[in-house]
C-alpha cells in the first residue's frame, strides 16, 4: 500500500480548483455557549428579534434515528423488459396489508427498467434496493418525453385549522422568532396541543418590501392575498397569569399589526398526510438522447425524466444513500405540506438539460417544514440546494457539498422563511457556487425577496451575499475557509444582481448601506458576522438538538465530513492504484477513507487548507467511497457515498 497527499490547488481528476484557507474557530455572538453548555440567543435588531431553534427538522423532530424496517416483500429483475408493474405491483401489495404488518421492499441488484412513475401512496411502505452504485440497485427510467418523477410518495392531508377556536394575537408587534404568544384566553389549551399559525399580510406589507414595483417586462407585481404563510408548531407551556402560549419554536417573520393579520387556531391532522415511508440504498437513472447536444458540446436533451424523487404531504419519512443520475430537474424534491422528512447521504449527478432556469435543483423545497438534507453531494447543477416560494419553514440544509455549481444555492424567489445552511460547502472554481439571500428583483418573474429570517452558518462559497428586507432580517455567521480570489473577480457574478431593483413606497428608517468585507467571501447589507473566521458553535444545527436532547450544547456533537474531491463519483480507473484526497477541517486530528466499509487512515499534510491523501492499490471491481474525520476526539459522520470501478483489463 503507497500512501500520498493531493493539493486542493487542483488535480487531473478534479479540474482546477481556487486556492483555499481555513482559519481558527471564534465565538459567535447571535448564538453563544454559556459556561455549562446553554445556549444564548442575542437580540439582533434591538426589539427582542433572534434566531430560531432549527432542531426540529428531519425525522421524528431529530428525537429518533432513521429506522431500519423488516423486510416483507422482496422483489428480483427476472427477465422482464419493463419493471413498472412489477414494482408497483409489490407496493400495492404492500399497501394493502394492515398498517402494522406493512414493512420494506427489498429490489434485488440489478437494473429494473421503468415506463411510468411509481407511486407510493399510504404510510408504512420503504423501498430499498442492494445499493446505490452502478453495480447495486439501478431504477432506469426509460420515458423518451418530458415526465416529472421516477418515484412519487404522496398523501393528501396536512395540519389543518379548528376554525372556532381562532384567535388574533393580543399584542400589536411579536419579535422574529418570538416562542411566546399572547393571547386573549389560553383557558382552551394544554401543553402538547397542535397549534397552526397563519399570518396574511396585507398591501402596505407589499408596497414596504418594494414588492409593487418590480421592474421588468415579465414581472409579477407581488399579490399579497398570494402570500399567505402557516406555521405548524404545538405548545410546549402555557402563562395562565399572564395569558401566553408557549411554542416549541418561534416564527421566523415579524408579526407586526401593520402589516399582517395574524391567527392563531388549534390544529388537527387531516386524513391523508401518510408517514414512515422511506426510499434507501437505490440509484436512479433517467434515459437522455445522447445525440443532442448544446453549442459547447454537452449532453442537452430535455425530453426524459426530469426528477428521481417526490415527497407530498408526508410526514416522518425519509430518503437514504440514493444517488439520481442525468435527471435534468432534481435528485429529491420535498413540498406540498410535507414535514419531518430527512434527506441523508444523497447524490445529483451529471445532470442532462439545457444550463439554463428552471433546471437543476438538486435538492429542492417546496411549502414544507422540518425537513432537514444533510450529508449529500451534487455536481455540475444550478441551485443545489435551494427552496421555492413561500416556505414556511424552519427547513436545514447540513454538512452538503456542491461541486461546480453553475448558480446560488439559496431562497430561490418569493419569500421563503426560516432556512438553515449549516455547513454547507461550494467547491469548484470553474462555475459560480455561492450563496445568496437578496431581492433578486426582475430575475425569472420578478422573484423578488428570495426570502427573510435566512441564515448561513460556516458556510464555504466565492461569496455570501445577505440583504435585508426592510421588515426582516437575513445572516450571514462565520466563513469556514476564504478562497483566494481578487477582490474584483469574487463580485463579477454578484455585482449584476444585487443592486437595488426597487425603490420602496414606504421608506425604510435606517435602511443600512452595503458592507464590503476585503478578502472575505462576504457582502451585502444584512446581519455579517466573522467574516473570516469560522464560529463556533461549529454548527447550529447541531448545537440546537444537543441542548435540546442533552441541556448541553457541546454534548454527543459530531463534526462535519471532510470535503472528499478523488476519486470523482463513478471514476473508473484502468490502474489498480487509486487516490483518494480532499480537504479536512483545520483542527483535525486524523483523517479515514472507507472503501467498501473498511477504515484506512490517511496522511493530513497540515497548513492552510489541510489537505488529505491516501493512495491504496485495489483489485479489479466496484468500491463504495466515503470519508470521516476525528476532531477533539470525535469522529465526525461519513460523507456522501460514492461508488468507483477498478477495471484493469477492460471488461
Amino acid at each position: 500500500m503507497n500512501m500520498g497527499i493531493i493539493n486542493f490547488g487542483g488535480s487531473e481528476n478534479s479540474g482546477e480548483h481556487r486556492k483555499f484557507s481555513q482559519s481558527e474557530c471564534i465565538d459567535a455572538k447571535i448564538v453563544s455557549v454559556g459556561k455549562n453548555g446553554e445556549l444564548i440567543y442575542a437580540d439582533h435588531n434591538g426589539r427582542g428579534s433572534k434566531l430560531i431553534d432549527f432542531s426540529y427538522a428531519g425525522y421524528k423532530k431529530g428525537n429518533e434515528p432513521i429506522p431500519d424496517v423488516k423486510v416483507v416483500k422482496t422483489v428480483e429483475t427476472g427477465n422482464l423488459d419493463d419493471h413498472t408493474a412489477l414494482i408497483q405491483g409489490a407496493i400495492d401489495e404492500v399497501a394493502a396489508l394492515p398498517l402494522e404488518e406493512r414493512g420494506a421492499i427489498l429490489l434485488r441488484a440489478g437494473k429494473y427498467t421503468v415506463t411510468g412513475t411509481l407511486k407510493i401512496n399510504a404510510s408504512g411502505i420503504v423501498l430499498c434496493g442492494e445499493g446505490q452504485g452502478e453495480n447495486g440497485t439501478v431504477i432506469y427510467d426509460a420515458r423518451q418525453e418530458l415526465s416529472s418523477f421516477t418515484l412519487s410518495i404522496s398523501g393528501t392531508g396536512c395540519f389543518e385549522p379548528i376554525c372556532e377556536t381562532a384567535q388574533e394575537l393580543a399584542n400589536d408587534y411579536i419579535a422574529s422568532g418570538a416562542t411566546e404568544l399572547p393571547l386573549a384566553d389560553v383557558s382552551a389549551y394544554k401543553v402538547g396541543d397542535d397549534i397552526l399559525v397563519i399570518c396574511t399580510p396585507n398591501d402596505l406589507w407589499v408596497q414596504t418590501l418594494g414588492m409593487d414595483v418590480i421592474p421588468g417586462v415579465y414581472s409579477r407585481q407581488w399579490e399579497a392575498h398570494t402570500y399567505v404563510m402557516r406555521y405548524e408548531r404545538w405548545i410546549t407551556d402555557i402563562d395562565e397569569a399572564n395569558k401566553t402560549i408557549t411554542l416549541n419554536t418561534g416564527i421566523p417573520i415579524t408579526l407586526d399589526r401593520k402589516y399582517y393579520s395574524s391567527l392563531v387556531y388549534k390544529a388537527m391532522e387531516s386524513e391523508g398526510r401518510i408517514s414512515e415511508c422511506g426510499v434507501e440504498k437505490l440509484r436512479f437513472v433517467t434515459h437522455f438522447d445522447k445525440n443532442i447536444l448544446d453549442d459547447k458540446g454537452n449532453f442537452a436533451d430535455e425530453n426524459h425524466t426530469w426528477s428521481a424523487l417526490s415527497l407530498s404531504y408526508c410526514r416522518d419519512s425519509w430518503v437514504r444513500e440514493v444517488s439520481a443520475k442525468h435527471y435534468a430537474g432534481s435528485a429529491v424534491w420535498v413540498g406540498d405540506r410535507s414535514k419531518n422528512v430527512t434527506v441523508e447521504g444523497c447524490s445529483y449527478l451529471e445532470p442532462v438539460s439545457l444550463i439554463r432556469g428552471g433546471r437543476r435543483y438538486s435538492f429542492n423545497m417546496g411549502q414544507c417544514q422540518d425537513v432537514l438534507v444533510k450529508n449529500c453531494y451534487s455536481y455540475d447543477s444550478r441551485h443545489d440546494y435551494a427552496l421555492g416560494s413561500r416556505v414556511s419553514g424552519p427547513n436545514v440544509y447540513l454538512d452538503s457539498v456542491a461541486e461546480n455549481s453553475n448558480n446560488g444555492s439559496e431562497p430561490h424567489h418569493r419569500w421563503a422563511t426560516g432556512i438553515l445552511w449549516d455547513n454547507v460547502r461550494q467547491i469548484g472554481a470553474n462555475r459560480l457556487g455561492y450563496f445568496i439571500a437578496i431581492n433578486s428583483g426582475w430575475n425569472g418573474t420578478g422573484h423578488g425577496w428570495m426570502g427573510a429570517n435566512t441564515v448561513f452558518w460556516n458556510c464555504l462559497s466565492p461569496a455570501t451575499v445577505v440583504g435585508k428586507p426592510q421588515t426582516e432580517e437575513n445572516f450571514a455567521v462565520g466563513a469556514y475557509g476564504i478562497y483566494d480570489i481578487s477582490h474584483g473577480e469574487k463580485h463579477l457574478f454578484i455585482d449584476r444582481r444585487y443592486p437595488k431593483f426597487t425603490v420602496p413606497t414606504i421608506e425604510t428608517p435606517n435602511y443600512p448601506e452595503t458592507v464590503d468585507y476585503e478578502n472575505s467571501p462576504m457582502y451585502g447589507n444584512g446581519y455579517i458576522e466573522a467574516p473570516y473566521n469560522p464560529v463556533n458553535p461549529s454548527s447550529l444545527y447541531k448545537a440546537q438538538l444537543s441542548y435540546r436532547l442533552y441541556g448541553d450544547a457541546r454534548k454527543n456533537v459530531k463534526p462535519s465530513a471532510p470535503i472528499l474531491q478523488i476519486p470523482m463519483p463513478d471514476a473508473r480507473s484502468e490502474k489498480s492504484s487509486i487516490s483518494f484526497g480532499g480537504v479536512c477541517d483545520v483542527s483535525a486530528e486524523k483523517v479515514f477513507v472507507w472503501v467498501d466499509g473498511e477504515k484506512h487512515e490517511a496522511l493530513v499534510t497540515k497548513g492552510a487548507s489541510n489537505a488529505f491523501g491516501l493512495t491504496l492499490d485495489l483489485a479489479d471491481g466496484y468500491y463504495d467511497i466515503c470519508v470521516s474525520q476525528v476532531i477533539d476526539g470525535v469522529e465526525s459522520d461519513r460523507c456522501a457515498v460514492r461508488t468507483i470501478l477498478v477495471d484493469t483489463v477492460g471488461k
